[in-house]
């Protein structure tokens, strides 16, 4: 595993909170967003709860900190991760609040006290959850703000869909594909593999039925779940599956296009409304997410010299000293040494 490009991969999806964000006046602002000001002690926070999370995340991989801390270039790398996801959410942040504020709507309070009282159930009560917060650093207000991100984006997502549904079936048509393929396994990339492929092409273009040839070669089970083939966009396959599929005509049949998995014969299909029917809640969702990713791309973001400068060793408290060693510690029925008694210079010499 290459750790430092999973550790920039998590630090993308590290959910972080605040210390209280607000519209502060600018001469008080670390951290300015599209004229959202976060405090110094807001970035600080959600700074050492983004390393939290991240960490939390990086054991899920089975990989600590230590792994980066090589050198002081290491440490300087992971830090510089926690600081880009420490501003990419305080972005997102500020994004949603101000489109919520643009487009007229408000946050439902209700449906975030039904997810908080969720979070307080999969904690085993709210007890439990409050004593995870306080070993995060976080308070319940300060919780309560991240899983507001959640419903503002719900909410968004709902507002544009009925604002503009056209947008989002024109989204819908020219991102995502639907195909049904033939795989032959081929980790080695053998010319046997291949010559067999091939032969399946050219059967399918020739007019044999690709069920049936489906049924006889394809050694893709998840075929046999989705028998009506895939709907898919970018990302969500292997990207050499993707760019065969994006490059054919509807109701075309591809060469074998090869991937990591083996040789693919793909067959082009068309999509219509009951597809998107299916599919048109997760297709809301990707499109709000690309609107979210334009606004964060062009939000303007400043930072003061002290927040550039914050560092998770100066934001961590010290290390607790260590114990005295046992060997310097007096045994338990022997008292500690005198010290030495001074010296009179004055007094009588002993007789002899």
């Amino acid at each position: 595993m290459n750790y430092k490009k999973t550790l920039a991969a998590l630090a993308l999806t590290a959910v972080l909170t605040l210390t209280g964000c607000s519209q502060s006046p600018a001469k008080d602002a670390a951290v300015t967003i599209d004229g959202v000001a976060f405090t110094q002690a807001d970035y600080e926070g959600a700074f050492l709860y983004s390393k939290s999370m991240m960490d939390m995340q990086l054991a899920m991989y089975g990989v600590t900190p230590e792994m980066f801390w090589n050198g002081e270039e290491g440490k300087a790398q992971y830090n510089q991760q926690i600081a880009e996801s420490t501003k990419q959410q305080l972005t997102l942040l500020a994004v949603l609040e101000n489109q919520m504020k643009e487009d007229g709507l408000k946050l439902d309070e209700a449906k975030l006290d039904e997810l908080m009282a969720q979070q307080d159930t999969q904690m085993g009560g709210a007890e439990l959850l409050d004593e995870l917060l306080g070993q995060m650093k976080m308070t319940r207000e300060q919780f309560r703000r991240m899983v507001s991100m959640d419903v503002m984006a719900q909410q968004l997502q709902t507002h544009y869909a009925e604002k503009d549904p056209d947008a989002v079936r024109k989204f819908f048509d020219e991102e995502f594909l639907h195909c049904k393929h033939i795989l032959i396994q081929d980790a080695e990339g053998t010319a046997e593999k291949e010559a067999l492929a091939k032969e399946i092409a050219e059967q399918a273009k020739n007019g044999a039925d690709f069920d049936e040839l489906i049924a006889q070669h394809n050694e893709d089970p998840g075929m046999e779940a989705n028998p009506d083939g895939y709907i898919f966009t970018e990302g969500e396959m292997v990207q050499p599956f993707y760019e065969g599929t994006k490059a054919l005509e509807v109701n075309a049949v591809s060469d074998p296009v090869r991937s990591d998995f083996g040789w693919h014969i793909i067959l082009r299909l068309p999509m219509d409304d009951e597809d998107y029917t299916a599919m048109q809640g997760r297709v809301q969702s990707l499109y709000l997410n690309q609107l979210l990713t334009d606004w964060m791309d062009s939000a303007e973001v400043t930072m003061t010299p002290e927040a550039e400068a914050v560092n998770f060793e100066t934001l961590l408290p010290p290390a607790p000293e260590e114990p005295a060693s046992e060997e310097d510690a007096p045994a338990e029925d022997q008292p500690a040494p005198e010290e030495d008694a001074p010296v009179e210079e004055d007094a009588p010499a002993a007789e002899k």
